[in-house]
C-alpha cells in the first residue's frame, strides 16, 4: 500500500498536473495577497498621518465584541410585542435596529435564549462550518490527484485570511446562517440532491431575499418539483417566522417593513464615507459617481430609477445568456448577481462566493483548465482580499473596486459557451436513477 502511494505521488503525470494546478492557483494568490498588502499599507499610512483611520478605530471594538449580534440583545427583551418595533432605534447603540427578515429574528431569539453567550455560539457555528468546508475541499482535491499539502494550505489561507470570513467571525453577523443554507444548497445541487438544494435555497431566501436567484437553477433545467419545494419552504418559513415574531403576522410584517424603510433612509439615500469601503454593490459605484460629481442630492431619484432598471435587466440577462450556461457557470453568475445588484451589499456577503469558487477549482481538477479560468480566479482573489482601507481623497474605494471585480467576473462567466450534460462535481451523469437530458440548461 505504501509503495503504491509513493509511486503514485512520484508519477510524472501526477506531478505535472499538480504543478499546473499550483500555477493556476497563483492567479488567485497574487491579487489576493497583493491587494491585501496594498490595503494594509493604506491603513498604516492613515495611522502615520494621524487620521486614525478616519474614525474607523471607534468601530473596531464593536467588531471584536460581535456588535452585529450583541447589539440586538436589549431589543429582543421585547420579542413578541409591538415594543420590538419601537422607532427610537439606533444603528450602533444600546437598542440596535433590527433590519432583517422574521426568520432571522427567530434564529436570533434562539441564540439569546441559550445559557451560553449568543456571540460565542454564533462564532462556534461559523468556525465549525469553516472547518467542514475546508475538510470537504481538501478531501475532494486529494481524490482528484491534487495531494493534500497544497489544497490544505490554500483552504487555510482563504478561509482564515479573506476579509469576508474575518468580518463574519468578528461581527458575529447573522449572515452566517444565510451562508450555511446557501452553501449546503449549492453543494447539494452539484451532487444531485435536488430536493435538499431546493429546501436550502428556500430557507435562505426566507432569511434574505437575494438567494431567490438560485431558484433559476431549477427553472432552467425544468425541475418543477424542486422549484415548488423551494417556493413552499420560502413561503412557509417566512410566514412561520412572522407568526413566531408576533404579536400577529400582520403586525410583524408591518413592523419589519418600517425597519427596512428606516435602514434605507439611513444607508441608501445618503453618502456614508466609511461604509463605502465595505459596500461592493453596483449601486455603491453609482453613489460614488454622483457624490464625486457633486450630485449627492440626486441619490433618492437615482435609487428610484435603479430598482426598476435592475428588475428589467435580470430577466433579460437570464433569457439572453444565463439559461444557456454550463451549470457551474450558472451558479457562479447567479451568486455574483445576487450580491452585486442589491442596493447595498457589505463585505461579509462575499462569503457566498466561496463555495462556487471551490466548485470551480474542483471541476477543473477533474476536467482540465479552460480559457478564461485564470482571469476568473484573479477576480475571486481580488474580491476576497482586504481592500477596505484603500483611499483616494475623501473616499474609501475598497468596496467600489470589488464591485468592478465582480462585474468583470460576471462578464467572464457569461462568455462561457460550453453547455454540459450534468453538474461537473457529480460522480455520474445520472440523477435520481435516470439519465439527464442532453441539454438541461436549455428550456424546451
Amino acid at each position: 500500500m505504501t509503495t503504491s502511494k509513493l509511486s503514485s505521488s512520484s508519477n510524472p503525470a501526477t506531478l505535472g498536473a499538480r504543478r499546473k494546478w499550483a500555477r493556476q492557483l497563483a492567479w488567485f494568490a497574487v491579487p489576493f495577497l497583493g491587494l491585501t498588502l496594498l490595503s494594509v499599507a493604506s491603513a498604516v499610512q492613515d495611522v502615520h498621518q494621524h487620521r486614525a483611520l478616519d474614525g474607523m478605530h471607534a468601530l473596531f471594538p464593536g467588531l471584536i465584541e460581535g456588535r452585529d449580534l450583541s447589539g440586538f440583545r436589549e431589543r429582543f427583551q421585547f420579542y413578541g410585542s409591538l415594543q420590538f418595533f419601537r422607532s427610537d432605534a439606533q444603528y450602533f447603540g444600546d437598542l440596535q435596529s433590527f433590519n432583517y427578515a422574521a426568520t432571522l429574528a427567530v434564529v436570533a431569539r434562539v441564540l439569546f435564549s441559550l445559557p451560553m453567550d449568543a456571540v460565542m455560539v454564533s462564532r462556534a457555528i461559523l468556525l465549525f462550518w469553516l472547518l467542514l468546508l475546508g475538510t470537504i475541499f481538501v478531501r475532494a482535491c486529494r481524490q482528484r490527484g491534487a495531494g493534500v499539502v497544497l489544497p490544505a494550505a490554500f483552504a487555510a489561507a482563504v478561509l482564515g485570511l479573506s476579509v469576508p470570513v474575518v468580518l463574519l467571525v468578528c461581527t458575529a453577523n447573522l449572515e452566517v446562517f444565510v451562508w450555511l443554507a446557501t452553501g449546503v444548497g449549492v453543494w447539494s445541487w452539484f451532487t444531485h440532491r435536488e430536493n435538499t438544494a431546493a429546501g436550502c435555497f428556500g430557507l435562505a431566501a426566507s432569511m434574505k431575499y437575494f438567494p431567490l436567484a438560485f431558484l433559476v437553477l431549477f427553472l432552467s433545467r425544468e425541475r418543477w418539483r424542486a422549484l415548488a419545494i423551494s417556493v413552499a419552504v420560502f413561503v412557509g418559513a417566512s410566514l412561520a417566522g412572522l407568526w413566531m415574531l408576533g404579536p400577529t403576522v400582520m403586525a410583524a410584517g408591518h413592523g419589519l417593513q418600517n425597519e427596512m424603510a428606516r435602514f434605507g433612509q439611513h444607508y441608501l439615500l445618503h453618502w456614508q464615507r466609511n461604509d463605502n469601503g465595505y459596500d461592493h454593490s453596483l449601486y455603491g459605484v453609482l453613489k460614488l459617481v454622483l457624490v464625486a460629481s457633486g450630485h449627492e442630492a440626486a441619490l433618492p431619484e437615482a435609487l428610484r430609477l435603479y430598482l426598476p432598471a435592475i428588475a428589467l435587466f435580470l430577466p433579460v440577462l437570464y433569457f439572453w445568456r444565463i439559461r444557456s450556461l454550463d451549470p457551474l457557470d450558472q451558479v457562479i453568475a447567479l451568486a455574483v448577481l445576487s450580491i452585486w445588484v442589491t442596493p447595498m451589499s457589505q463585505d461579509y456577503t462575499l462569503v457566498h462566493l466561496l463555495v462556487p469558487c471551490g466548485c470551480l477549482l474542483l471541476a477543473r481538477l477533474s476536467e482540465g483548465w479552460q480559457r478564461g479560468d485564470a482571469a476568473r480566479l484573479a477576480c475571486f482573489g481580488a474580491v476576497f482580499s482586504t481592500l477596505t482601507f484603500v483611499q483616494l481623497g475623501p473616499a474609501r474605494l475598497g468596496g467600489n473596486l470589488k464591485a468592478l471585480a465582480l462585474g468583470v467576473l460576471l462578464a467572464l462567466t457569461l462568455r462561457k459557451k460550453t453547455p454540459r450534460t450534468h453538474p461537473p462535481l457529480a460522480p455520474s451523469p445520472h440523477e435520481n436513477g435516470r439519465r439527464l437530458p442532453s441539454h438541461p440548461t436549455h428550456a424546451r
